[in-house]
């Protein structure tokens, strides 16, 4: 469980760089900014998001990625998507060098999907927010599974038994204990959050 904590989430910069400063004053971007800004108040919200991102760096790191950065929430803008602006509250950066150097067995697929299955799976196990946010995660094994020729079926199936092991490992204290403590970090880096008292960064 995450350890409480009086503090207050500040005013956040929302990166809106990859959205053309045309589409800045549609009316869904001007409600969209409104929206999210709306979250940062509220504490779970934040430590949802910050786990979310710390079960990625867990998973990247048993899967032997290095992590290259995390960054903030940011509003993006694909004329090709129904709903052409979407929300990223934060994102772990690798180098897709170091996972093309994995190759694309069956081995690796399946590390591959608990990175990207770990964050809603985790933030929806360790918080109170049932809202996950995976589905840019899925997307993005969806287009690994191609590269690595494996078919929807199997993707499918690979993508479930991920879920379940991940679930298994968030109700272990010593991986509850780190993936809470990343995210720490990673709310005090982001959103400038300090540790919750009793915990040191």
């Amino acid at each position: 469980m995450p350890a409480k904590s009086d503090s207050k989430p500040k005013p956040i910069k929302i990166d809106v760089s990859g959205v053309p400063p045309e589409r800045r004053t549609d009316t869904k971007f001007l409600e969209l900014c409104k929206e999210v800004q709306g979250l940062f108040p509220i504490l779970v919200v934040v430590n949802s998001f910050c786990v979310h991102e710390s079960a990625h760096i867990f998973y990247y790191q048993q899967a032997g990625i290095n992590v290259h950065s995390v960054v903030g929430p940011s509003i993006t803008y694909d004329p090709t998507k129904k709903e052409k602006f979407g929300f990223r509250p934060a994102q772990v950066l690798v180098k897709k060098s170091d996972i093309e150097a994995l190759g694309t067995d069956t081995s690796v697929v399946r590390k591959i999907a608990k990175v990207h299955a770990s964050g809603a799976v985790v933030a929806k196990a360790l918080t109170s927010v049932k809202v996950g946010g995976g589905e840019g995660d899925r997307e993005i094994f969806n287009a690994f599974c191609v590269t690595a020729k494996v078919s929807e079926t199997d993707g499918e199936k690979i993508w479930m038994e991920a879920e379940d092991e991940i679930r298994k490992d968030s109700r272990k204290r010593a991986i509850q204990t780190e993936l809470w403590n990343k995210a720490y970090e990673i709310r005090l880096q982001l959103f400038d959050i300090p540790f919750p008292q009793g915990l040191k960064p």
